[in-house]
């Protein structure tokens, strides 16, 4: 039997270090990639455990040349984590170049839809695999000037209730972290109009504000991990809001209700 995975796209990423951190010490098997050696610091480099390869993840054939290094390593990925997104370009629709818009949606979505289909073939077929993407600010409010990874975001959010229809040994969950000190607030506070809501919100919170814990995503990646398919799958969690730690609170309104954290239009039968 091959030896099962954690696959994290992405793991040069704030989050993704500090995921990949966390699985090492639970003794996992942990498969990494990145854009930038630069945004590997701060990872164990000398854990056996931890194997690392360079993605473009927009290049078809960066894509092959991984899936290519991986299947060498005789292993079978359990947990696929893609933590890939730009905020990029943070302008309204209309004053955006079009190709940038674009591109950007793709970089928070598509691409990422790609790799998954492509490492498809190498999961572990002896269990439910758990697929993790995450989201951002602008699902479920209007954020000015933030439609690109919003737009690209719903997608991967509807694409989880998909393809759990679809597929009975994986599980697809879509997780809002909360307020994290990551890069990303860096590129917001570069790029945004500092007269505007998003800067002032952003700068807030990195001045005054811990954020959510990494602790806390870990635990809750790993309460999802043990959760029934039936309960969790297609569905947007996330870690500050939701009460995944009163599994008594939640898990019945997670039975009885089957839209819940879905992307669903309610009351459509008002008048009826």
């Amino acid at each position: 039997m091959k030896q099962s995975a954690v696959l994290i796209v992405g793991i040069g990423s704030d989050i993704g270090r500090e995921l990949a951190i966390r699985y090492l010490r639970e003794g996992r098997r942990v498969v990494g990639t990145y854009r930038s050696a630069s945004s590997l610091q701060g990872l164990p480099l000398s854990d056996g455990n931890l194997s690392l390869f360079q993605l473009e993840l927009g290049s078809v054939v960066s894509a092959s040349e991984f899936i290519k290094e991986f299947e060498k390593l005789d292993l079978r990925w359990d947990i696929f984590i893609s933590c890939p997104a730009t905020p990029l370009p943070m302008e309204n629709f209309f004053d955006t170049d079009f190709s940038l818009w674009r591109d950007s949606v793709d970089i928070n979505s598509t691409q990422q839809l790609r790799l998954l289909h492509m490492m498809h073939a190498f999961r572990d077929k002896t269990k439910i695999c758990d697929v993790f993407f995450f989201g951002t600010a602008g699902i479920n409010s209007e954020v000015v000037k933030f439609s690109a990874v919003a737009a690209g975001k719903i997608m991967l959010l509807k694409m989880c209730e998909y393809l759990d229809a679809e597929n009975e040994d994986m599980k697809f969950m879509l997780i809002g972290p909360g307020w994290v000190k990551t890069k990303v607030h860096d590129l917001i506070l570069k790029h945004s109009d500092p007269s505007g809501e998003k800067h002032r919100t952003t700068k807030e919170f990195m001045e005054r504000s811990e954020g959510t814990s990494m602790d806390d995503i870990y635990e809750c990646f790993c309460w999802l991990s043990a959760q029934e398919k039936a309960l969790v799958g297609g569905r947007n969690f996330s870690v500050v809001h939701d009460p995944w730690r009163n599994e008594e609170l939640l898990l019945p309104k997670l039975r009885e209700d089957k839209g819940l954290y879905k992307l669903k239009r309610y009351g459509n039968d008002w008048h009826k």
